[in-house]
């Protein structure tokens, strides 16, 4: 299990980091494909709750949002509005086979996967030249930071259970570890990398990295109430899509806004 984690890491990290490094056109695709497998993974576990699918519906909030924001469209208030009117017509019109509870879960879905891989594409943006791929480096140092922190300190050191409800594995001295080595990782890239607001970048650390966990955290409950152990089996060692992004979907976004906050405000 170790061993298949560590290949598919050593496989799937470089190649994420080459794909921000090169930007553009084959950023999106690689955003496009992670958004879809990661919508094809929810769609699973909604239909192992006990909810119905709305057709169409999850595909295309996989795809339009991080298409929209890369070519910097100004339609997509409209298509938001389109989006809930036409998923609360489908339940009405479907009545009782598709409920309010499917459209609820339907839209979080959506805009849970598709609005939250859409802000890689925003984060790779924001800045021009390479600033911007230093920035979303900077949020994978600090996602991976806190994973390897948290599996490894709480494999070995791990003794108090933190949400056993949700997830059984997770402690404190897990959530603790995970911090800390993220707050580590980010003090030595930052020390080799050109960036403005390093100041801003560190204090926001260890929020960042306690709220990827809390992003774990989310997706194992979505998990643990469709009563599976991986959102899929896709990624050796480490199950689906979701389950190795499911704290970047809290991170990157949380970052953005932080950061263009701060620009609106400073």
């Amino acid at each position: 299990m170790l061993r298949q984690r560590i290949l598919t890491s050593l496989v799937g990290a470089p190649l994420m980091v080459w794909m921000a490094w090169l930007g553009g056109y084959p950023f999106l695709v690689t955003t496009l494909v992670l958004s879809v497998l990661s919508m094809m993974e929810i769609r699973r576990l909604i239909v192992r709750c006990g909810h119905r699918v709305f057709p169409v519906f999850l595909e295309v909030g996989s795809v339009f949002f991080a298409v929209g924001v890369f070519f910097q469209s100004n339609l997509i208030p409209g298509f938001v509005v389109l989006f809930i009117f036409t998923g609360a017509l489908t339940c009405v019109g479907r009545y009782p086979y598709y409920t309010f509870i499917d459209f609820c879960v339907n839209g979080m879905a959506a805009f849970y996967v598709g609005w939250g891989y859409a802000h890689f594409i925003m984060l790779r943006n924001m800045m021009e030249g390479m600033d911007g791929f230093w920035l979303f480096a900077f949020a994978l140092v600090v996602i991976w930071g806190t994973d390897t922190g948290a599996y490894f300190t709480g494999r070995f050191l791990g003794k108090h259970a933190f949400f056993p409800d949700i997830s059984s594995k997770k402690t404190w001295e897990g959530f603790i570890g995970g911090v800390v080595i993220s707050f580590i990782c980010v003090m030595i890239y930052l020390y080799f990398v050109p960036m403005g607001n390093k100041t801003l970048l560190i204090v926001l650390t260890p929020l960042l990295s306690m709220l990827g966990q809390a992003g774990d955290l989310f997706e194992s409950l979505f998990k643990r109430q469709a009563r599976v152990k991986d959102a899929s089996r896709i990624l050796p060692g480490h199950g689906g899509i979701l389950d190795r992004f499911d704290g970047a979907l809290w991170v990157v976004p949380i970052l953005y806004q932080a950061l263009a906050l701060y620009e609106k405000v400073v």
